[in-house]
């Protein structure tokens, strides 16, 4: 490789590195399903009660890992009305070793964590956001977990949408030791799970390291 060539690959690197937007790989997805009427009472926001742990609701879905992988971002979609949109979430991450196939042992949890905000897809009867959050790399072994979403918000109407995927759904009306089966009147939650998004300045480090290749080159 010449230097014009190895120049040329390290200006690309940088540009990729400040330019390209950062893509995470999906491990899990259930997207939503807004082909009919949601319904639902304000069962898994902050509105209802303290927040993580305290008394009120957390929706889950459950979700199977045939390898193991790291979770490192958590996406939901949610019915959003009023023009009120949520400021963060909490989550918490269960192993499915409970009776009857429900949660059981926590394996991680985080509260008051922000919020990246997209428009989501226009439902039947309300509009969607899609929300996601970043949370500290968690590495899972292949087996069935849940994931279960609060989110933290002033609008009483605000709640996670229904999933394509036909089962799945749990719902903590404590705060996460009594937990049912269903998400209010829907059998799945719209939720999905990515790896860790990349560090730009990995790539940003490649580019330094082929420029570095080139001068030597040049040198010799």
């Amino acid at each position: 490789m010449n230097r014009v060539t190895l120049a040329a690959v390290a200006a690309v690197c940088l540009l990729f590195a400040i330019a390209a937007p950062s893509r995470a790989a999906v491990i899990y997805s259930n997207v939503p399903d807004l082909s009919s009427s949601q319904l639902a009472n304000c069962a898994y926001n902050t509105v209802c009660g303290p927040k993580l742990f305290g008394r009120t609701a957390f929706a889950a879905q459950a979700f199977t890992l045939a390898a193991p992988a790291t979770v490192g971002v958590i996406s939901y979609n949610a019915i959003v009305s009023l023009g009120i949109y949520a400021t963060g979430a909490n989550y918490v991450i269960l192993s499915a070793d409970g009776a009857g196939g429900l949660p059981g042992t926590v394996v991680a949890h985080g509260a008051d964590i922000a919020l990246t905000v997209t428009t989501g897809p226009i439902g039947v009867n309300n509009p969607t956001t899609d929300y996601s959050f970043e949370i500290d790399p968690l590495w899972l072994a292949a087996g069935s977990y849940y994931v279960a979403i609060q989110d933290i918000t002033t609008n009483q109407f605000d709640f996670l949408s229904k999933g394509v995927a036909t089962s799945g759904a749990a719902q903590s009306n404590d705060g996460g030791s009594t937990w049912a089966l269903k998400y209010e009147v829907f059998t799945s939650v719209a939720v999905s799970l990515s790896t860790p998004l990349p560090e730009p300045t990995s790539m940003a480090l490649l580019g330094v390291g082929v420029a570095g290749l080139s001068l030597r080159r040049r040198r010799a």
